[in-house]
């Protein structure tokens, strides 16, 4: 990471900030020992439950939550996605402890600071594990008598022109791509996923390469998706390092779909797609790797030329103005 920062520091300014930032809000949060110790013995109690102290090969599979509902595999995406997640949430909450136990503290000037930020978000991810277990242990298929919510009746109910998400077919909105090697639209009906996969659908398994400010778990959790159907063999991500803070959060979850993703000066929204048979299709879109309802843009194209010459920009962004995520949460995790 040091490398890459030194090679050139005002590019990454940001980023630099944001590190040195982070420290400084540990050292001077206004928290009372007495306040650092009862967290601690939450994070405790957090550690015995989920026991995070021991090597998990060692705990039994139903103390460690792994066990599926005999249903699992007809529960709706978003259900199961909160299993896959919480996998992934024990291994960061296991990572983050050892950490924790690992710290040097005899010579520390502040030692509550130091260990603030790790109760922190050790308190935090428990929180998010029980929330999933709750939706997943207790999710029940909705029956053809059941009632709306009163969330579904509220939004049913919306006033014409509020941000009330349209329902409708990706096939009204787009044509295939054999058909039309230049498209557009405008509309608040699609996702940047749903565009996906759609393009998968027409030229098989590819490679991606993909560009955004920042992203969210829910687009994560479609991409876990597409993943596991083996629809991709690789997938290159470029996030902004405005976004580091949000992006560090779903690290753990970002680990289980996408091998390689890059933080870097960026705001472009880019898919790329490249088929096993060659097949090449350029996305530029206004949205970024999250879920909303507002009116989005994109210009769809499968000529070669534009494709070639947007995946040499990006690669030339991820070689030469990115820090790798992975790189850079291991180096924390060294560091610390």
């Amino acid at each position: 990471m040091y490398r890459n920062l030194i090679a050139n520091p005002s590019a990454k300014a940001d980023f630099i900030v944001y590190q040195i930032q982070k420290y400084y809000n540990f050292r001077v949060q206004a928290l009372t020992h007495a306040q650092v110790e009862e967290m601690a013995a939450q994070v405790q109690t957090i550690a015995d439950e989920h026991h995070l102290t021991d090597d998990a090969s060692t705990v039994p599979e139903d103390e460690r939550r792994l066990s599926k509902r005999e249903d699992h595999d007809s529960l709706p995406d978003e259900i199961k996605a909160k299993y896959v997640e919480n996998l992934s949430l024990l291994q960061r909450m296991r990572e983050l402890h050892l950490r924790l136990r690992s710290l040097s503290l005899d010579n520390a000037t502040c030692p509550d600071s130091e260990r603030y930020p790790f109760l922190k978000e050790l308190i935090s991810l428990d929180m998010k594990l029980h929330s999933n277990w709750e939706a997943y242990d207790h999710y029940v298929a909705p029956g053809p008598d059941a009632v709306p919510s009163r969330s579904a009746k509220a939004s049913s109910a919306l006033p014409l022109g509020s941000a009330k998400k349209r329902s409708a077919s990706i096939s009204e909105i787009l044509r295939p791509l054999a058909d039309n090697p230049f498209q557009a639209y405008l509309s608040n009906a699609v996702q940047v996923a749903d565009i996906l996969e759609w393009i998968l659908e027409q030229v098989g398994v590819a490679e991606v390469w993909q560009t955004s400010f920042s992203i969210s778990e829910e687009f994560l959790r479609r991409l876990f998706f597409i993943t596991k159907d083996k629809r991709v063999s690789r997938i290159n991500l470029v996030l902004d390092h405005k976004a580091t803070n949000k992006t560090l959060k779903l690290w753990a979850f970002i680990t289980q779909v996408i091998e390689r993703t890059y933080l870097a000066d960026n705001h472009s929204k880019i898919l790329l797609v490249k088929s096993e048979a060659g097949d090449t299709v350029s996305v530029i879109t206004s949205q970024n790797l999250t879920c909303g309802n507002r009116h989005e843009s994109a210009f769809i194209s499968t000529d070669k030329a534009i494709f070639d010459r947007l995946q040499e920009q990006v690669n030339d962004l991820i070689t030469n103005h990115s820090v790798p995520l992975h790189d850079l949460f291991r180096q924390r995790l060294a560091a610390d």
